[in-house]
Parts: structure tokens; sequence; C-alpha cells
């Protein structure tokens, strides 16, 4: 029997047009991308667990942020020696296991990324608005090209930043430092980060060492191998919601500025 071969017009009907199949493509990998992600999504709401520990920790606490900046850093000075004080064994938290409030005051310890996960649910509780930083040393500045750079090795420190009425505040998570001015205002870490030279030494106690050579900082990185947070996979531990918040407020800053 003689086989016909199709036609290829009815070859080509059957095949997708390169322009779509490329775009369904990268349709379906970004979905997968975003599903891998958002399963790593740290969650930074507070549970009822969280809410008693917290007052393990901060017995005075209450969920109204004082209004005045000179109480509110009182708060704050309190809320970190409290935290700090009770971690003072200094080991961390293995990895693979929970580091919650609960987990850092039944181990009266914990490292730079355990303590400052306990200030930010404690300050957050109190109805401060709070964003966790991830401090790496680097020859470059720059956040893009920082993220790059996370593959290899980075010497890193973890501090939280929250937001006073007087400004974002960074709150050291191993020592009892606060990023104050001579002047007792606050310094955000995007001012450090942009001329750190000029109140440097005013600072009245020791500065984080990171802090004072070149450094990049990543708002909302809690680790880069994954296994601090649930699921403990091989996935970046994220709060993708301030890194999203970091990386717009960055490209804002290096937008030109428009002509007049």
């Amino acid at each position: 029997m003689t086989q016909v071969e199709p036609s290829r017009a009815r070859l080509k009907a059957t095949r997708l047009p390169s322009g779509k199949a490329i775009v369904i493509s990268a349709g379906v990998t970004l979905a997968v991308l975003l599903g891998v992600l958002s399963w790593s999504q740290v969650e930074t709401d507070l549970s009822a667990d969280d809410a008693a520990y917290v007052k393990k920790f901060y017995p005075a606490a209450v969920t109204l942020r004082p209004a005045t900046w000179e109480e509110q850093l009182h708060l704050i000075k309190a809320v970190q020696a409290a935290v700090i004080d009770r971690a003072l064994l200094r080991h961390d938290i293995p990895e693979g296991q929970a580091r919650e409030p609960r987990d850092v005051w039944n181990a009266r310890s914990g490292l730079c990324y355990d303590v400052s996960r306990t200030i930010e649910k404690i300050l957050s509780y109190q109805g401060f608005e709070v964003r966790h930083l991830y401090i790496g040393r680097s020859r470059t500045q720059d956040v893009m090209s920082a993220i790059a750079l996370l593959g290899g090795r980075v010497q890193s420190h973890a501090v939280s930043e929250v937001k006073t009425a007087a400004g974002w505040l960074i709150v050291d998570s191993t020592s009892k430092w606060l990023s104050l001015d001579p002047h007792d205002r606050p310094v955000s870490v995007r001012e450090l980060h942009a001329n750190r030279t000029l109140w440097l030494a005013g600072f009245g106690g020791p500065v984080p060492d990171l802090f004072k050579e070149d450094f990049f900082f990543i708002t909302g990185l809690y680790s880069r191998h994954g296994k601090f947070y649930s699921p403990f996979n091989a996935v970046p531990d994220v709060a993708w919601d301030q890194f999203y918040q970091g990386m717009v407020v960055e490209a804002l800053l290096k937008a030109p500025a428009p002509d007049r």
C-alpha cells in the first residue's frame, strides 16, 4: 500500500507558532518559580503563641505603639535589652528547626538571625512597622550586584529596622547598639549606607563591624540557604513583601529626576 505523505498545510496547522510556544513556556516557568518562592515565604504575622512569649520577654508589652519619639526609643531599648539578655548563651538554633520567640526563650540562646526575629515580633506586637535586614560585607554597594554574590561566601549579619515617629532606626541583634546620631535621632540603613562617616564617630556604643566598612543590605532576606524557616528547603528564606518594597525604593532612589 502506498503511504500518502501528510500535506505541509496539515503539519503546519498542528504546530504552535514559535512565538506562542515561547510565551507559554515562559509563563509555565514563571508560574513554577512563583510557586516555589511563595512556598518559602517567611511569615511575619504574629501567632497566639508568639503573643504569649512576647509577654515573657517584655511583660509591659501592650498592643499600642507609644505616641512620642522619646517614649518609643525607651521602649525599643528595653525590648532589645530583654531579648539580648535572655539569649545570653550565644549559640545558634540549629538549621531545620523553628526559631520563633518560644524557641529563643526556651533555648536561652540565639545568634543574630534568631535574636532579630524575636525583636521584630515583639515590636510588631506593640504596633511598630518593622523589617528584617540582611547585612553583607562586599566590595560592591549595589543591591543587584550584591544579590549576584550570594552564591559565594559572604560575611553577614542580621539586624532589624523599626519605623519610629522620628524615622527608621536600626536595632542591632548582638549588642545594645542603635543607629542614633550624636543628637539621639535615628539614622536609617539607607542613610548609613549612603554616608556613614559623617556621624559614625558620634555613636555612644560600639558600632557593629560590618557597618564600618563597605556593606550592602537586602530587605526581607532571612537566609540564603533556606534552612531557617519551614519548609526548610534550598530556596532562600525571604519575606517577599519586605523584599519587594525594598527593591521598589531602591529603584525610585536611582531613578533620574523628572525634567521641570
